[in-house]
């Protein structure tokens, strides 16, 4: 029979069974939903149940009495403290945890921030900054011009100026102040050489040979030249030996060949003019 005509009752009854049937079909969704979240909870309460420090795969980590546990590989961003990682570093230090490089750029490429000069000894305590704070203080600005308390910096042509060294020169200088001492004494524009430092020399060297002194002979030449000629004077009458009278004066010879300016006790020869003869036979001319 055509819906439109039930009654009213009947209506009623159908409407009831319909809701019956969306209870029916509610209670069976409400029952899925318990019995999955069933399986959940029992899931989880297993799982929890099994939670511990240990590095086991496929369970939840529990902290052990001190907070700590054991994993295999945690990645994540670490915020605090490691003892150890594996990895490579990247930045300013490369290489592992067991092989560290700081690289030359990470440390001569920083910048000296605060950086002032201030003239000091650098010590072992000292940090970087401050090392070289003491060496620039130190060092000024090096100029080959005779700058006060500036550093000697050579010019392209490796000179400088400056007012007096003091020092021991090796090699050669154009001028010098100050005064000689020694052999020569005197200033540069002055100079003395004493007796002593001439005729105090030793003669290395000498040995006495004959022969006539020249002007380009050294002292040294010209002194055994004269000690060879002049051999070992005497007052006896020695062949070839330099006369040296003796302590009266006198002296002994063969034959004295000279013009006589004086007296003599005796004579060999002949005499000329108006006496003639020797010193024991006179004979005086009649003319």
């Amino acid at each position: 029979m055509p819906f439109q005509s039930l009654s009213n009752q009947q209506t009623r009854r159908l409407d009831n069974i319909s809701e019956i049937d969306d209870l029916r079909s509610g209670l069976a969704s409400l029952e899925a939903s318990v019995n999955a979240a069933e399986t959940i909870v029992t899931s989880a309460t297993t799982s929890v149940a099994a939670a511990t420090a240990l590095a086991t795969p496929n369970t939840i980590v529990q902290r052990d009495a001190s907070g700590n546990f054991s994993a295999g590989t945690i990645t994540a961003n670490v915020s605090g403290s490691a003892t150890s990682f594996t990895g490579s570093l990247a930045g300013d230090v490369t290489g592992t945890q067991g092989a560290t490089t700081v690289s030359n750029a990470a440390v001569i490429g920083k910048v000296l921030t605060g950086f002032s000069a201030n003239a000091g000894t650098v010590a072992a305590s000292d940090s970087i900054l401050q090392g070289m704070q003491k060496l620039a203080g130190t060092l000024g600005v090096p100029t080959n011009s005779n700058t006060a308390s500036q550093i000697v910096q050579r010019d392209a042509s490796g000179n400088f100026s400056a007012g007096t060294i003091t020092a021991n020169l090796s090699g050669s200088a154009t001028s010098f102040t100050g005064s000689l001492a020694g052999d020569v004494t005197g200033t540069q524009g002055a100079t003395v050489v004493s007796n002593a430092a001439v005729i105090g020399k030793v003669l290395t060297g000498f040995s006495a040979n004959a022969g006539t002194v020249a002007a380009s002979d050294s002292i040294l030449q010209g002194m055994q030249k004269l000690a060879g000629t002049l051999g070992a004077p005497t007052n006896l009458n020695t062949a070839s030996q330099i006369v040296k009278r003796d302590a009266s004066g006198n002296f002994a010879a063969g034959t004295i060949t000279a013009n006589l300016s004086g007296s003599a006790t005796s004579f060999t020869g002949s005499l000329a003019g108006d006496v003639t003869g020797t010193q024991g036979a006179t004979t005086v001319s009649n003319a």
